[in-house]
This record gives C-alpha cells, sequence and structure tokens, in this order.
C-alpha cells in the first residue's frame, strides 16, 4: 500500500487478527467491477464485514450496488437500498450512479 494512512490501517486491522482490503474510489467514478469485488469479499468472510468510508456515502451506493449485482435487483430496488438503508443520506447523483452501472447491462 503505498499511502502510509492505509498502511497503518491495514497494520492496526492486522494486530487484531483482521483483514484489511482497501478498495479506493473517489465520489461518483465507482464501477460495477469494484461493487463486484465488494459483493465477492461479503460473500467469502468468515465473519462480519465493515465498510467504510469518511462520510458514509460512498459505502453506502457501493453496497447498494453490490448488493444489486449480487442478487439480481432492479435499478429501482438499488436506489431504494441507496436512499433508505445506508448509513445516512447520500447524494442524489450517487443513487443516480448505481441505476446507472445497472441500466448499462
Amino acid at each position: 500500500m503505498r499511502h502510509p494512512k492505509l498502511r497503518r490501517r491495514a497494520e492496526a486491522a492486522a494486530a487484531v487478527g483482521l483483514d484489511y482490503i482497501s478498495l479506493p474510489m473517489g465520489g461518483l467514478d465507482f464501477t460495477r467491477e469494484q461493487a463486484l469485488t465488494v459483493a465477492e469479499t461479503v460473500n467469502n468472510a468468515e465473519g462480519f464485514v465493515v465498510l467504510h468510508c469518511r462520510s458514509g456515502a460512498r459505502v453506502t451506493a457501493i453496497w447498494a450496488l453490490a448488493e444489486a449485482l449480487d442478487h439480481n435487483l432492479s435499478a429501482e430496488e438499488a436506489a431504494d437500498i441507496a436512499r433508505n438503508h445506508g448509513c445516512r443520506e447520500i447524494p442524489e447523483s450517487m443513487v443516480q450512479r448505481v441505476v446507472e452501472l445497472l441500466d448499462a447491462n
């Protein structure tokens, strides 16, 4: 890991027996591939999974997209997850990015 903060987080996680996976993304530049990585990580976990970002918006959007891809949900169902089941209200632009990525296929 290039960034010292990420390295410290990974070391802290390892010190208490946790795996740390970094999946950097900006505001609206998350992808289907990243969402599939999230779904795979959650599905293969042998315990609890903690997803986090600074504001809670990106993690809510990527989680909604991952759920939609993993469970074959509609764009409307994914938008509902993003709007109503995250850790906080997220910008509508992020909800629309989830819908856009689902509608692309």
